[in-house]
């Protein structure tokens, strides 16, 4: 026990890894390490990797804070286990999910808007937009192939809808209509 009644400075030794650390025994992983060759502290560790290093367990920080970078070695999660913002070890995003599935994974209903100067959503793929899209139950499909589809992901011309009907009002100017069932003129 430490009982400090006044307040002291205290020199550590420099130049030296784990030069002071705080730990349940000798041979135990420190609980607080100070390598004064690096200028590290180091939480659960007697080898700081950089200015702070936390292992062997979670790290909680609260309030206003501004860093050059954060750092994990492993999974970075963002809020209660990860359910608001968590990247992956794969380099994968998850916004409100814990095992993001692409490159950014977003699972809830998201929402784009201020200004943009290009007014564009690039995909260097298809884009899928609907409510489920692994069931071939696609709202909308643009292809690779400049195709729009409605219904389907495999668009047989520019635009195509399958599984429903279409209205177009207003005129309407056009090289060809097909028709693959009844047409109402």
């Amino acid at each position: 026990i430490i009982n400090i009644a006044q307040i002291a400075t205290t020199t550590i030794s420099s130049s030296t890894i784990n030069a002071f650390s705080f730990s349940k025994s000798t041979s135990s992983i420190p609980l607080l390490s100070f390598d004064t060759l690096n200028s590290r502290i180091g939480m659960g560790t007697a080898t700081p990797g950089s200015l702070l290093s936390i292992q062997a367990g979670d790290a909680q920080v609260t309030g206003t804070s501004t860093t050059h970078a954060l750092i994990a070695t492993s999974t970075l999660f963002v809020g209660a286990q990860g359910q608001l913002f968590n990247v992956s070890q794969n380099g994968r995003v998850g916004v409100a999910t814990t095992s993001p599935g692409s490159l950014l994974s977003i699972q809830a209903n998201s929402q784009v808007t201020g200004t943009s100067t290009t007014h564009a959503l690039v995909a260097t793929s298809s884009l899928l937009i609907g409510a489920n899209v692994t069931n071939n139950n696609e709202f909308l499909f643009f292809g690779q192939n400049g195709f729009l589809s409605i219904g389907t992901s495999s668009p047989g011309s520019k635009l195509s809808v399958q599984a429903g009907n279409a209205q177009v009002t207003g005129t309407t100017t056009t090289h060809a209509l097909i028709a693959t069932s009844t047409l109402l003129v």
